[in-house]
């Protein structure tokens, strides 16, 4: 044996050899399992990325799902708003034009009383003026007197006539 420090032939060569069978063990032995350790996971990897897209795809496809429903149901919300608007509007105006017909019926109802009322007023008028007139003429006849106390007669008959319209 040569000094500690020196090269030795033999064990370099026992040490090329056991390095060799060392990388030929690794290759067939280790390399195998750790290859397919990283194959299997950049397949994990590639699965997850797979699956990952498709959520993030299908997540894209329900919010444009989400939102076309949230614009149907906004424009829903603004066409029943628009129609109990018109619904209201309608109602109201049927109630005007209710209340108008009642307004005329009232109207037409109170100008018949007052026709009625009229007309009973001027019959009692007629009625009164012939009960003075036939007293006036039963007075004239029972008193023969002339002309100028007729005419006496008939203005007193007519001042009684006025005055009981007057009370």
């Amino acid at each position: 044996m040569s000094s500690s420090i020196g090269f030795e032939a033999n064990t370099a060569i026992w040490t090329v050899i056991n390095f060799v069978i060392l990388l030929v063990l690794v290759h067939r032995f280790a390399l195998p399992s750790f290859y397919k350790m990283v194959d299997e996971s950049e397949d994990k990897r590639n699965a997850l990325l797979i699956e990952l897209d498709q959520k993030i795809q299908e997540s894209d496809r329900l919010i444009a799902e989400y939102r076309e429903k949230v614009a149907s149901a906004e424009k829903s919300a603004t066409d029943i708003v628009a129609k109990a608007q018109k619904e209201a509007e309608e109602l109201r105006r049927q109630e005007v034009q209710k209340l108008i017909q009642e307004k005329q019926q009232i109207l037409s109802g109170v100008q018949g009383e007052i026709s009625s009322e009229r007309m009973k007023a001027i019959d009692d008028v007629k009625a009164h003026a012939a009960d003075l007139i036939v007293s006036a003429t039963t007075k004239i006849l029972k008193r023969e007197v002339a002309d100028a106390g007729h005419m006496d007669i008939i203005r007193a008959d007519i001042a009684e006539f006025e005055s009981s319209f007057r009370s």
